[in-house]
């Protein structure tokens, strides 16, 4: 035999090999996969969670908007970072944004697990941002008030206005993540 007609016989050997193998585990593999999907079905969301999420996102629009106009005044009158602002504005729209979004996605009935699974990690991450916006703000005022600068009653007020809107704010959604999590999103 000629080392080209080895090599054929090898090859021909393998896929053959190959094919067997195949045919033989593919039920085994096909039962594990049955087995994984039904166990990673997509969890709707019931009727009352569904509710709550919604009223959660009616607080947060409520209180939105005073959130916004607190930290604009502070940032122009204490001198905050304006790229942290920004991060805290974006965080704000960007949570409400992901909430309507699963809201909207159990009333239609029309749950993709995947997509529920990003909706409810960027919430998260969204979340954190808020809640390192919060310490950030929370230590820049006790700069403030430690270096001794002279403020008035209404900047302490509205510095304490904003940390606590921004608390508030931050409690929402980290209150709607722990909700969504427990669903295994």
């Amino acid at each position: 035999m000629k080392i080209v007609d080895i090599e054929r016989l090898h090859k021909t050997v393998r896929y053959v090999l190959i094919g067997i193998l195949v045919g033989v585990l593919s039920p085994y593999c096909l039962a594990e996969e049955t087995q994984v999907t039904e166990e990673a079905a997509p969890q709707q969301l019931a009727a009352e969670e569904v509710q709550a999420l919604d009223g959660v996102l009616s607080e947060m629009k409520a209180l939105a908007p005073k959130l916004r106009v607190t930290l604009r005044s502070v940032r122009r009158q204490v001198g905050f970072d304006a790229r942290k602002i920004h991060n805290v504005e974006r965080n704000i729209s960007q949570s409400q944004k992901d909430i309507e979004r699963l809201i909207a996605m159990h009333q239609r009935g029309a749950v993709n697990q995947m997509r529920a699974h990003f909706l409810v990690d960027d919430l998260r991450r969204k979340s954190d941002g808020l809640r390192e916006s919060l310490n950030y703000v929370v230590l820049r005022v006790r700069e403030l008030d430690s270096a001794g600068a002279p403020n008035n009653g209404s900047d302490s007020e509205s510095n304490d206005a904003l940390v606590e809107l921004l608390g508030l704010y931050s409690s929402l959604v980290d209150d709607s993540v722990a909700m969504l999590q427990e669903k295994a999103f």
